[in-house]
């Protein structure tokens, strides 16, 4: 499965390179122009817990995520490219477990 926003980014459910068994928990973030910002927003405040920027002149064009981890702890994925680009995707969860 692929979500493109603005043709620049892509959630895949399968990662180029690895196997069947890593396949069901990889959640890999591409982006041609470069990554440079990746933020996971906690489900329970709605604030930042884990992030990775990427400084260097030549950012990665992929990156992978633990899908469970991911669905476990956030509310929302946000991803900035080379160019600002920005890509906010919420995640679906069950809301009675945190009111």
């Amino acid at each position: 499965m692929f979500i493109c926003f603005v043709s620049h980014f892509f959630l895949s459910d399968t990662g180029e390179g690895t196997t069947g068994t890593d396949n069901q928990d990889q959640l890999v973030i591409e982006a041609p122009l470069g990554i440079r910002l990746i933020e996971l927003w906690d489900k329970k405040h709605s604030e930042v817990y884990q992030h990775w920027e990427f400084l260097q002149p030549h950012p990665p064009t992929k990156f992978a995520l633990s899908r469970t981890e991911v669905e476990d702890k956030a509310s929302t994925l946000l991803v900035e490219d080379d160019r600002g680009n920005i890509f906010r995707t919420p995640f679906v969860y069950d809301y009675s477990g945190i009111i």
